[in-house]
């Protein structure tokens, strides 16, 4: 890669953390997950979403992976999902690559459509956080720790707790669930509304491996973003 290539680079990672942050409801997107079966939002009614856009040869996206695994299995029972959404272009090598990392949440190979939805992402790791309503409340350019993400899980959770399962709508099983109903009993009111979208900066991310070449002097690990146009 020759010096003017780096430095496009460069540009292009601090432009995607300077991005202006995508507002609203979620745009509504049907995929095929890499083992084939139908992946969309409407399938994840009721539940608050992460969606990542991510490829294999991003050194920042391979860095969030474990965070990504470990909330997955932290959160799911409060009504957490996590969908990959893949800018590769060889489902082969993706899924060899899903299945040596046991990545468990859900992946897809995103379109230019679902990109384009999404404010034409071109920086990546790129991540949205969506309520329980999907309206999009936090967007993350560039490399963010597992810290960063449950503290945005969290906020939303208080405000939007898990009261019933968003599927089948009964409600958690506890101590409380036992009793009979009353009769003037409420219905169960909509979600709370989230706060406000925010962009959040890019935190530091982990030393790349030493196999990776560096596009700068740093790590390629060590830049707030990549671009998924950088890939061989």
């Amino acid at each position: 890669m020759n010096r003017f290539s780096l430095l496009l680079l460069a540009g292009l990672c601090l432009a995607g953390s300077a991005l202006s942050a995508q507002t609203g409801p979620a745009p509504a997107f049907t995929l095929a997950a890499i083992d084939g079966t139908p992946i969309s939002l409407e399938s994840y009614k009721g539940k608050i979403v992460i969606l990542d856009f991510w490829a294999i040869l991003c050194p920042p996206c391979r860095a969030e992976i474990p965070g990504f695994i470990a909330i997955h299995d932290k959160y799911k029972e409060k009504g957490v999902v996590i969908i990959g959404l893949s800018l590769d272009k060889e489902l082969g090598k993706l899924k060899t690559f899903v299945a040596e990392n046991k990545i468990t949440y859900p992946i897809a190979m995103a379109n230019k459509e679902v990109q384009n939805a999404y404010g034409n992402v071109q920086a990546i790791p790129t991540t949205f956080i969506l309520d329980r309503n999907h309206v999009i409340v936090k967007k993350h350019v560039g490399f963010t720790t597992q810290a960063v993400f449950e503290s945005d899980l969290d906020e939303i959770l208080k405000a939007q707790p898990p009261i019933a399962d968003p599927a089948s709508g009964t409600p958690p099983s506890d101590a409380s669930s036992s009793a009979a109903p009353a009769t003037n009993a409420s219905p169960a009111a909509e979600p709370a509304p989230a706060a406000p979208v925010t962009t959040t900066p890019a935190a530091e991310p982990p030393a790349a491996e030493p196999s990776i070449a560096p596009a700068t002097p740093d790590s390629p690990a060590d830049q707030p973003a990549a671009s998924p146009t950088s890939q061989p």
